[in-house]
């Protein structure tokens, strides 16, 4: 043993030149003789492995005890393999699990950082966290889906949205997600207070459990203490799980790196564990809600586990059967959730947005990844002279600098990119001026990740080599992808919608995966990454920052356009026109006309004055009528009777930056055009705002780039706290709350609208009623939504509105056509306004605190009979020329008549579930029954018991047709995929305990 020692100690380590600390090297010996008997012991090595490496440990122990010899030759074996080990060059890096104690530590630290951020929501049961997106639906469906299975009624059909829609099939309402059990326990506990607290303490648990795995996952892949903590850091505190922390989205992405940890795990050890972890985190990932996010989370997924095809086919066959497991298990919810995305608007808005192939994006995008390209070329040429690496740095630096430039120049990018640095560059919600860009908030931020991160990953794309670091390339190559498509990078979009199934996806949602790529990337790049990458990486931050800056300096409103408008005349006149610099919020656009106009709708038409200027709105804008005075101060600068009217529509960041014409259109009946009016004009300029703090972290994170290293032991804390105060200052003011009593309807207004529409529908004004009080309250509302919404109801929506009203802007109470037959047959009961509105339908208004409620004097009910029906070509040509009460007409090539017609007939509701209507009819000739509930894949209909045959109806419901007597119909909902889905899952889950019983065996043997 002496003599090995002796042999060992010539060995010299000498590191690569590529900058990288701690990266992999080369040993080599200082003598001949040194280097001969080196190579005697790999090849005694490589002989005592083959006898001895396949022994268990307890074998081993076993042998010492019975023969000391062999204990010796054991030993000796391990030491030639470690002096084997020693000589040969490092071309990967080792695999280190977190300890218990580091994930303690990041357990710890996670939960107080995000326990602060997020404390005004989590020990106030009067407090609703609802972000800046639509957290106020999550909390709406989160109260219906725990309302619903706490009353023992499946939540398979939603009947509180629109015409009814599938519950199930809505992944976004979490029907069959587990993390709703939180939220059923805290409904059984402490009412619509314990369901706000439980999605806050989920949405902060989730945070914790992000930074968990993103620090086990660069643990695994051989990133060090320092390096994990970075990346720990980056992705909990990333834009999309902070803007996303109630929503959908945020169930979903903090599984990314449990996903990429499962398959870790398969490669360093095919145990049950690992299957487990991947199969159980994906299918989670998919029941969460978001499918959008989930698919980038599986296509991360996909890609690692292809990318161990070459060096370990084993383990990538292993990971993708416990992908196609975890798929499976995830059945109940991919199955229905598939059967209504392919029916809803969101298929037809994304194909209708689809972007055809720029030639020019797609050229600048080239020119992009060809300059990173010959970057990383050039400077793996780069000797370690320290000076020429920083002068190639600054020259790199200016290159990039001019290029974005230049690009921005020929084919200007969305503000995403800036923003990424520059997050409250339109400002933010939370102060006293809030975010005013193009896009909502959400959107806008959900692609930030820390400057630190962004400057630390960049070097990680340019270095050439990453010591060693698993799946560098997928690293790279992924992460690059993912903030192309996240920062919504023309010719990227581009290329992604050609896929198959990404068509369908908003490309923006890989920010989430995207996000932990980056956190990687950080993590490397802090550990591994070159001195001159570095360097460039740092420069172009500061340089392109600055250049940012100094052209928001400069950013100044164009003239006041010169429009002559229409004198007043004493029939319209504005009282509150639009301001004539716009930049954020709504335009304001309210006055009145004379009551001698025979008036049923009017509307606003927005106009850009610049030639080949886009035009915010491609239609007119749908405006709200009063016939009493929005404010009554302004009553007396009208005459007596005049009706009102106003905008609510005009969103500033929907129209472009420019002059801007405001012309109000009048229709009367028919919608005809009455009367046009030239009455404002405006500049829409949106300014850009720099705050000294987002700079200040911005530049301090380029220069901690620069010195921060990982051989040195105050870097690591230096850079985790710099990356902490990022976040906090990112964080800050975005976790909104609200009043829990505010989020929705107040309970006397909740209670008067039941008492109002009973079994009914309601139809509310915009300012009336919140947009999801009736999926959080239970009453069934027309123009509530679910979050994806059925094409056939969109398509219908133009019956229910005034003519010359834009069907989708213009669904509310003062826009409503009672008269259609559509109208009726929805079976509206009572209209909700703050206002007296005039509808020959309904009665007289009934003031209940601050609303007033019209009732319908002859309703509907919950279905009808008729007896006579129309032929669908009639239909087709003169959608509103056919009497509800008394006819119909069928959808496809089914035909129906009556033999006896009916002449009178009577429908009673017996029973209503979420799944289930049951009616008694008594009719006195034949007749078609119709159901007020739109029709949709998994309806039935049940008559004394007996099958009968469904029939479609007026596009939009159901039927059946029924002879003489009385009747018990039933319709029953029964998801047609459900069945599907429980049996691809159980099959799944055959399957994964079948690869665990396989690994344990394999284990054991």
């Amino acid at each position: 043993m002496p003599k090995r020692r002796e042999l060992v100690e010539p060995l010299e380590r000498v590191p690569l030149l590529d900058g990288v600390a701690g990266g992999g090297g080369v040993w080599r010996l200082r003598s001949a003789p040194g280097r001969r008997s080196v190579e005697t012991l790999v090849r005694r090595a490589a002989a005592a492995r083959g006898s001895f490496g396949a022994e268990a440990t307890g074998a081993r122990r076993t042998a010492g005890a019975r023969d000391p010899g062999r204990a010796c030759a054991l030993r000796g074996a391990r030491a030639d393999r470690s002096i084997a080990r020693l000589s040969t060059p490092q071309t990967s890096a080792p695999s280190h699990s977190a300890s218990a104690r580091e994930l303690l530590v990041v357990a710890l630290a996670s939960a107080v950082l995000f326990g602060g951020l997020l404390s005004g929501a989590l020990f106030d049961a009067g407090t609703a966290l609802v972000g800046p997106g639509d957290g106020a639906f999550s909390h709406a469906a989160a109260r219906f889906v725990a309302r619903q299975w706490l009353a023992g009624d499946a939540p398979w059909w939603n009947p509180h949205v629109a015409a009814g829609a599938p519950a199930l099939g809505n992944p976004l309402l979490g029907v069959l997600d587990p993390q709703s059990l939180f939220v059923l326990l805290g409904e059984r506990l402490g009412g619509a207070g314990g369901v706000a607290l439980a999605l806050a303490w989920l949405a902060w648990a989730r945070m914790c459990a992000a930074a968990l795995g993103a620090f086990a996952l660069a643990r695994r892949l051989g990133l060090g203490a320092a390096g994990a903590w970075i990346a720990a850091l980056t992705f909990a505190g990333s834009g999309f799980l902070a803007v996303h922390a109630v929503e959908p989205s945020g169930r979903v992405v903090w599984l990314a790196p449990w996903v990429l940890l499962g398959i870790e795990r398969l490669r360093d050890s095919h145990g049950a564990r690992g299957h487990v972890t991947l199969a159980v985190s994906l299918a989670l990932a998919l029941a969460a809600g978001h499918l959008e996010t989930a698919f980038f989370v599986g296509v991360a997924a996909l890609a690692w586990s292809l990318a161990l095809w070459r060096s370990n086919p084993a383990a990538a066959r292993a990971a993708l059967l416990s992908l196609g497991c975890g798929v499976a298990l995830a059945a109940p919810v991919l199955a229905p959730a598939f059967e209504y995305v392919t029916r809803s608007t969101l298929a037809v808005t994304r194909s209708a947005l689809r972007a055809s192939l720029s030639a020019l994006d797609l050229g600048l995008l080239l020119v992009i990844v060809g300059a990173l390209w010959r970057a990383r070329e050039l400077g793996a040429r780069l000797g370690p002279d320290p000076v020429r690496q920083q002068r190639f740095a600054v020259g790199a630096a200016l290159a990039f600098t001019l290029l974005a430039l230049l690009v921005s120049a020929l084919s200007p990018w969305p503000e995403t990119l800036v923003r990424a640095w520059l997050f409250d560059l339109r400002g933010r919600p939370g102060e006293g001026v809030e975010y005013f860009g193009t896009e909502s908030y959400a959107d806008a931020a959900q692609a930030w990740c820390a400057p630190l991160a962004l400057v630390l990953a960049a070097a990680a794309l340019l270095s050439p080599s990453l010591g060693g670091l698993r799946h560098a390339r997928v690293l790279t190559l992924g992460g690059a992808v993912a903030l192309a498509l996240s920062w919504g990078a023309p010719g990227a979009v581009q290329l992604a919608h050609v896929l198959p199934f990404v068509e369908l996806c908003d490309v923006r949602h890989a920010a989430g995966a995207g996000a932990l790529f980056v956190a990687l990337l950080a993590g490397a790049g802090f550990e591994r990454a070159t001195p001159w990458a570095r360097w460039t990486s740092a420069a172009s931050c500061a340089l392109g920052v600055g250049a940012v800056v100094l052209l928001a300096a400069r950013d100044l409103p164009p003239a006041a356009p010169q429009v002559v408008l229409d004198p007043p005349d004493g029939v319209v006149e504005l009282t509150r026109p639009p301001s004539e610099l716009l930049a954020r919020g709504r335009a304001q656009f309210e006055g009145w006309i004379h009551p001698d106009l025979a008036l049923e709708s009017a509307q606003v038409r927005i106009e850009p004055l610049e030639a080949g200027a886009a035009s915010g709105h491609e239609f007119a804008l749908p405006l709200e009528l009063s016939r009493a005075a929005w404010r009554p101060e302004d009553t007396q600068r009208a005459p007596a009777g005049a009706v009102w009217f106003r905008a609510a529509h005009i969103e500033v960041r929907d129209l472009e930056q420019g002059s801007q014409r405001f012309t109000l259109v009048l229709r009367t009946t028919g919608g005809r055009v009455l009367s046009e009016r030239c009455l404002a004009s405006a500049v829409v300029h949106r300014p850009r705002v720099t705050r000294w703090e987002t700079l200040a972290l911005v530049y301090a994170s380029a220069f901690a780039a620069l010195i921060l290293g990982a051989g040195l032991r105050w870097s690591a804390l230096a850079g985790v706290l710099l990356l902490a105060a990022s976040s906090v200052w990112f964080h800050f003011g975005l976790h909104l709350t609200r009043p829990l009593a505010e989020l929705f309807a107040s309970p006397a207004a909740a209670q008067a609208v039941e008492e109002h529409a009973g079994d009914g529908r309601v139809l509310a004004e915009r300012d009336a009623l919140a947009p999801h009080s009736a999926l959080a309250l239970g009453w069934r509302q027309l123009d509530a939504r679910d979050g994806l919404g059925l094409a056939r109801f969109d398509a219908v929506r133009s019956q229910l509105v005034f003519e010359g009203v834009h069907p989708m802007l213009g669904s509310s109470a003062s826009n409503f056509d009672s008269a259609a037959p559509l109208s009726r047959a929805l079976d509206v009961r009572v209209l909700v306004s703050r206002g007296e509105l005039r509808r020959a339908e309904f009665g007289a208004p009934q003031v209940d605190g601050e609303l007033v409620f019209h009732s319908a004097l002859a309703p509907f009910g919950v279905a009808r009979c008729v007896a006579e029906t129309v032929h669908p070509d009639l239909i087709a040509s003169h959608p509103r020329d056919f009497d509800s009460r008394t006819q119909a007409h069928l959808s496809g090539d089914v035909g129906w008549e009556a033999h006896e017609p009916l002449t009178r007939a009577s429908v009673e509701l017996v029973e209503r579930t979420n799944h289930a209507l049951t009616l008694r009819v008594a009719l006195d000739g034949d007749g078609l029954l119709v159901l007020g509930e739109q029709r949709f894949p998994g309806w039935s209909v049940f008559v004394d018991g007996e099958p009968a045959r469904l029939l479609g109806v007026d596009t939009l419901f159901s039927g059946v047709a029924l002879n003489v007597g009385e009747w018990r119909v039933e319709f029953r909902y029964r998801p047609t995929l459900l069945r599907v889905g429980a049996l691809c899952a159980a099959l799944g889950l055959a399957g994964l305990l079948a690869l665990c019983f396989r690994a344990r065996a394999t284990t054991r043997a």
